[in-house]
């Protein structure tokens, strides 16, 4: 059987959007005797934790008009950047991370500041501006120590394992795995817990440890499975459908898409959507299912294509480097159906956008050089 070129870079970007660090809303800050319980915030973490993210943002934006004082703005700020990131708005998603930081600050919530950096370490990362994202991470992993909080601190560990993981780092990243499950069955967080186990199958998986990767992806999906959380269903199942088409079980890799995809739709997650659709149509490109798998890469593409919408040039390159594989297999695909000026289309359009990159990086230097 062929095996088609996915490229390693792509596996580790689609694989790796579980992001260990997605705070769930601060709603903790807050008690339900306050005035402001049933009202739109609260109606905002409903539709979050239900996967209508822009639901959550419409809710969060009304309690916005009605906050009372800079604590309540900041959280709710918070919230919004969380739903931002979620739905690929990541200009602003940045923008109201930001601004919740800079308030904490000013009340002098460390605690609260590092949960926020931790999310906007999130936002780094999904965009593949890894520097940022580990400085806001180490950040957010030194409050934690300090301050004597253990979800704050596992969920940083996790979040850096992640990042050591993308740069080749694997045995930090175990190390870092390992830690932050161990916090996470100590404090009885469930979720996190969940992501943990993703991610230490990840790590596993790219070693081609099958047999530890199916294992951790299981109990990921257990636990994701009970406490009802759907995108994390959808990525676990997403995860062992690239496991089964990585050891030439392409049938069963395909049922693992195909019960994926149904849950990402009931989500308002583009990135999400975008990874399952370009894994799915690898392996239909496996099983030689060709109109499939170009319609498959086709739809991930155009998902892609909505998450650099609201981007800046550097920003939009950037975010395209973690992109470009998925062009690359939608090439093979074309070239694979005989259709050569398709294919030359398509790879036209990825080294263009390379070109923009290598562009963008020497204006950046070229401006360094003249404002030291």
């Amino acid at each position: 059987m062929i095996r088609w070129n996915r490229g390693i870079k792509n596996w580790q970007s689609l694989i790796g959007g579980m992001l260990l660090g997605l705070w769930l809303p601060l709603s903790g800050l807050w008690s339900p005797h306050l005035s402001w319980a049933q009202t739109p915030f609260e109606q905002g973490l409903a539709a979050y934790q239900a996967g209508l993210y822009q639901a959550a943002i419409a809710h969060w934006q009304t309690a916005l008009t009605t906050a009372d004082g800079i604590e309540q703005e900041a959280t709710i700020r918070g919230n919004l950047a969380i739903a931002y990131y979620e739905t690929g708005q990541y200009q602003q998603a940045i923008a109201a991370n930001q601004t919740a930081i800079s308030q904490f600050t000013s009340l002098n919530q460390p605690a609260a500041v590092g949960q926020v950096q931790s999310n906007l370490g999130n936002v780094y990362e999904a965009l593949g501006t890894y520097g940022r994202a580990i400085d806001m991470y180490k950040s957010a992993l030194e409050i934690a120590q300090q301050s004597g909080n253990r979800v704050s601190e596992g969920v940083s560990l996790g979040n850096l394992g992640y990042l050591y993981f993308l740069q080749g780092e694997r045995e930090q990243a175990l190390v870092a795995y390992q830690e932050s499950l161990a916090i996470a069955e100590e404090t009885g967080d469930r979720e996190g817990a969940g992501h943990r186990y993703f991610n230490l199958g990840i790590a596993h998986h790219v070693v081609n440890d099958f047999r530890l990767a199916r294992e951790a992806y299981q109990r990921s999906l257990a636990i994701a499975t009970d406490i009802g959380h759907l995108t994390l269903q959808a990525k676990v199942l997403g995860g062992l459908g690239m496991l089964e088409d990585d050891q030439g079980n392409i049938e069963r890799a395909i049922a693992y898409y195909e019960a994926s995809l149904p849950i990402s739709e009931q989500l308002e997650n583009p990135e999400l959507r975008a990874r399952l659709l370009n894994n799915f149509g690898h392996a239909l490109l496996a099983a030689n299912r060709l109109d499939e798998a170009e319609a498959q890469l086709r739809s991930a593409i155009a998902y892609m294509e909505s998450l650099r919408d609201d981007l800046g040039d550097r920003e939009s390159v950037s975010i395209f480097d973690t992109q470009i594989y998925t062009y690359n297999l939608l090439t093979q695909i074309l070239v694979a159906k005989d259709e050569p000026e398709a294919a030359l289309e398509v790879a036209e359009a990825g080294r263009a956008q390379a070109f923009s990159q290598l562009l963008l990086s020497r204006l950046s230097r070229t401006e360094g050089l003249e404002n030291p």
